[in-house]
């Protein structure tokens, strides 16, 4: 029972089924395929708006009829800060200039309905000898702005440079139902100002952040007390260029969590944090009916020292936390209050956390990506289920954008632009035709492309599966079909020549030519002819010997092969009373040691004797010739006996028994040695009651034989 199993087992792993699977499967995994699901299509390609000119084009819907205005941001011809429309792709509204710069660098609008008729109003930063204005445009009031020069604050000039970063966002604060505009100014080498801005223009009201030394960014809202006004939660950061004996409060030679009111005073803190310089990030993540804010304190000076908090509402204090990963790098992110993801990206190792904030930090994604690359945030693909992160690599000879899904890391697409471009903006615009596009602006080139998904993407990845699979099925069966064929021959080839072997042996010992010999040899002994009865007993003994001895060999060397045929040939003189007679003829040339086909000699001189010289009575004679032939070994049997045609006549089915059974071993002689050997067999008369008989053999001189089991010579 436990064979056939073993069977069934041996069957089974031998399916070329079976066998191809890990074949296919390691080719689909090294492999890369080149079917992709996801694809962008280019749809335009061309220059920004005002090239040149310092250029950022924005995309949004001002007149919420479903089609994207054309919004750049840029400096005109006199180096003003500078605002151009276009509606419906080709239709210019108007251009707006401020008598101002714009901040280097730092290209930021936003979108508000400042006049009331439903049409979203832009505004824009701009700098003016030391001095930071807002501006804003309406697209029904051409040419002139709504808003200029609204004074924010001054910003201290060093080596006769400004030098200062700049952020522009909306919010409700006052919960009346219409935005604010909140400006962050954080001074660099000037140290001052570091501050937030509202501007509440239904109230005409600019309301001042207190001052403080440290940087507020990245900020969130919440109502975190419940009275119905949200509170301003920035993340902080922390250079060491403010000492505290300068006299400004809290000195960015410590770290610091704050969180304003909606009039931009203090809430919660600042509490410090510690000292050294970092940041402080801020998470706020909606759970249920209620938000929690996680605070990430980063101490840039002691490597990889991060603090985890969660902030007590009831009791107004930061509490430790112990998420479920602390990564190295984390950027926060809230998008549509729907996503609430922590990432972490390790340019040196290429390793991506994804967290959670809104469900207690849960892993989202643990993976390994591209090491060196630059993570330029979460963005949205129109037709895409979910955001998407967004890197940047530099190659030798171009850029790489790299978009990756958020859930399983794949990436989604990898798109390369020129060496050294650098992508200034991304955006999502609907044309006119209601089509959402990616649009990459990159240096001052726009590229609008499609974001397109396959439907049969899943079809086409089956069919090259299973065509990768087929393949190795195929391959294998023709393998194993192939290498069933060369075992089947070669298992009838050595079917055959088990065969032949037996036939050569009962060739020589055919019961006829025993049965005579031993009648012969007991004749002379009743005769008293003791003498030549116990010469030819021990030529026949030792025949028996020969015969028995070789049983297992395919060949033999030549010397012993004559002195085989002598004995024969001595036992049927001895038999037939010297009806004939033989000679020996081996040229000096000729290598008596060399392997030679076995019975090669006895077989054509028996096949001389038995079909041609019995049917003399007297005066029989054969003569073999053994000769060098340049490389070639000749074999040379010439009989006087009754020729090949009266042969096959008086002795019908038995004649040249020998020869034919010679014939089929040298077939598979030559077939399994690669050599070749033959013969040629004729009368050496025409005509006459004895024609005579000439064989003439051939085989290659001293050829290389693998003798097969055991060595005869030994024994």
């Amino acid at each position: 029972m436990r064979g056939i199993y073993k069977e069934k087992l041996l069957q089974l792993l031998f399916n070329p089924f079976v066998i191809a699977f890990p074949f296919a499967l390691i080719t689909i995994v090294l492999i890369p395929m080149n079917t992709e699901r996801y694809s962008f299509e280019r749809v335009s390609y061309g220059t920004a708006d005002k090239i040149g000119r310092n250029t950022i084009q924005y995309y949004h819907d001002l007149d919420m009829d479903g089609v994207d205005e054309i919004i750049s941001l840029f400096e005109n011809d006199v180096g003003q800060c500078a605002v151009k429309i276009i509606q419906n792709q080709e239709n210019p509204i108007g251009q707006w200039n401020f008598n101002g710069r714009l901040p280097y660098g730092n290209h930021f609008i936003s979108y508000i309905d400042y006049t009331g008729d439903n049409i979203l109003d832009v505004f824009l930063l701009y700098e003016r000898t030391d001095s930071v204005f807002i501006g804003g445009v309406d697209i029904k009031h051409e040419p002139k702005p709504i808003v200029t020069d609204l004074y924010i604050d001054r910003v201290e000039r060093v080596d006769d440079k400004l030098h200062y970063g700049v952020f522009l966002k909306k919010y409700d604060l006052s919960n009346d139902g219409v935005e604010e505009l909140i400006v962050g100014i954080n001074a660099g080498y000037s140290e001052l100002p570091r501050k937030l801005y509202a501007w509440d223009f239904a109230s005409d009201t600019i309301y001042i952040s207190p001052e403080v030394g440290f940087k507020s960014v990245c900020l969130l809202f919440d109502d975190m007390d419940g009275d119905g006004f949200v509170e301003v939660i920035p993340g902080t950061i922390s250079y060491e260029n403010i000492e505290e004996g300068l006299g400004v409060p809290y000195s960015d030679y410590n770290r610091w969590f704050v969180v304003f009111d909606h009039a931009l005073n203090f809430k919660y803190g600042p509490v410090d944090m510690g000292a050294g310089q970092g940041n402080v990030k801020t998470y706020l993540s909606k759970q249920d009916a209620q938000t929690v804010l996680y605070v990430v304190d980063a101490n840039y000076e002691i490597k990889d020292t991060y603090q985890y908090f969660i902030f007590d509402k009831e009791t107004d204090t930061l509490k430790p936390a112990d998420p479920f990963y602390k990564p190295a790098e984390c950027f926060p992110f809230d998008m549509q209050d729907t996503y609430n993801y922590i990432v972490s990206y390790d340019h040196k190792s290429g390793r991506v956390i994804i967290l959670d904030a809104s469900h207690n930090m849960r892993l989202v994604a643990d993976g390994m990506l591209n090491a060196n690359m630059s993570y330029t945030g979460l963005k949205e693909l129109p037709g895409y289920d979910f955001p998407v992160l967004s890197f940047t690599e530099h190659q030798k000879t171009f850029e790489m954008l790299y978009l990756v899904d958020l859930y399983s890391l794949n990436t989604i697409i990898s798109y390369p632009y020129n060496e050294g471009s650098i992508i200034e903006h991304y955006s999502i615009y609907t044309n006119t035709e209601g089509q959402r596009l990616v649009v990459l602006q990159v240096d001052e080139h726009i590229e609008s492309m499609a974001f397109t998904s396959d439907r049969f993407y899943l079809l086409r990845l089956i069919a090259v599966y299973s065509g990768i699979y087929g393949f190795y099925i195929v391959l294998f069966w023709l393998i194993l079909r192939i290498q069933n064929q060369i075992l089947k021959k070669y298992y009838q080839r050595e079917q055959l020549i088990a065969e032949l072997k037996l036939k050569t042996i009962r060739n020589q010992l055919d019961p006829h030519f025993t049965f005579n010999a031993v009648n012969a040899i007991a004749s002379a002994i009743i005769k008293e002819d003791k003498e030549n009865a116990y010469k030819f007993f021990s030529k026949f003994s030792s025949l028996l010997r020969s015969t028995t001895l070789y049983s297992d060999q395919m060949t033999r060397n030549l010397k012993d092969e004559i002195k085989i045929t002598m004995q024969y040939l001595d036992i049927e003189l001895f038999r037939y009373r010297d009806k004939f007679s033989y000679e020996i003829h081996v040229d000096d040339e000729v290598n008596v040691n060399q392997e030679v086909p076995r019975m090669i000699v006895q077989a054509f001189a028996e096949s001389a004797v038995t079909n041609g010289l019995m049917h003399r009575k007297q005066d029989g004679k054969l003569e073999i010739e053994i000769r060098q032939k340049g490389k070639m070994l000749e074999m040379i049997f010439e009989d006087n006996g009754v020729g090949i045609e009266e042969c096959k006549r008086l002795n019908k089915k038995k004649a040249f028994k020998s020869a034919v059974i010679m014939d089929e071993f040298i077939r598979i002689f030559n077939d399994l040695y690669h050599t070749k050997v033959s013969y040629q067999m004729r009368d050496v008369a025409a005509a006459g009651p004895f024609p005579g008989t000439r064989t003439t053999v051939s085989l290659p001189s001293n050829h290389f034989y693998n003798v097969g089991l055991g060595d005869p010579h030994n024994t």
